[in-house]
């Protein structure tokens, strides 16, 4: 008799950036959710303005240290011991991301954009986070999960809505792993008419959803 296969957990690494005067619990605790036994790894950022000197941050950044401190204790944390301070903290956070090859990045919406009015958000967000372009996601370092609203810490069903799109994939497997590690039930939502990405797509997800 075949032995039932488990799913191992996907996201090994989730890097969430700590960026300073900006909240981070909403990220961290979706992070958590996604990675389940893996690791999520915080990294301090602070944004130093054009002109002025990276020294001028010092302060800014031992109270992003002392920040991070207070996640050190926590089970699957990782805290990254340098806070970079950069003119362009999203360049820091690539380089950051080329060197440790996380499995995903969460970034926070609309937090760390710079124009969340034009991809639908409150134009009178200043975006205190990383304050990126959306056009700098159009080849993203790796794979983004983008949050608006924390994730329940235990919820019952996940709605996943499968378009058939190039990121439909990574959508699925983000939903499956918070079902997998908070035991919820997976609902896929999928309006459109059948073509051969959408079949491709569905019948990666029957694959999946047997393995879990």
């Amino acid at each position: 008799m075949a032995k039932k296969r488990y799913l191992k957990t996907v996201f090994q690494k989730v890097l969430v950036p700590v960026v300073y005067g900006s909240d981070c619990k909403s990220a961290l605790a979706d992070a958590s959710i996604i990675a389940g036994d893996g690791q999520v790894i915080l990294m301090g950022l602070v944004k130093v303005p054009p002109g002025e000197s990276l020294s001028a941050a010092a302060v800014s950044v031992r109270e992003v240290r002392q920040h991070l401190k207070n996640f050190t204790t926590l089970e699957n944390i990782r805290v990254e011991e340098r806070v970079h301070a950069s003119h362009n903290p999203w360049d820091e956070l690539v380089k950051y991301i080329h060197d440790i090859e996380p499995d995903l990045l969460v970034l926070e919406w609309p937090r760390d954009f710079n124009n969340p009015q034009r991809l639908g958000g409150d134009p009178r967000s200043t975006g205190g986070g990383l304050q990126i372009s959306p056009d700098a996601l159009a080849h993203p370092p790796c794979d983004v999960a983008i949050i608006s609203v924390p994730i329940p810490e235990y919820p019952k069903t996940d709605l996943v809505s499968m378009r058939g799109g190039p990121y439909a994939e990574l959508a699925l497997q983000v939903s499956l792993a918070v079902a997998r590690n908070r035991k919820a039930k997976v609902t896929s939502l999928h309006i459109s008419a059948m073509n051969a990405a959408s079949r491709l797509l569905l019948k990666k997800y029957l694959s999946l959803q047997a393995m879990v």
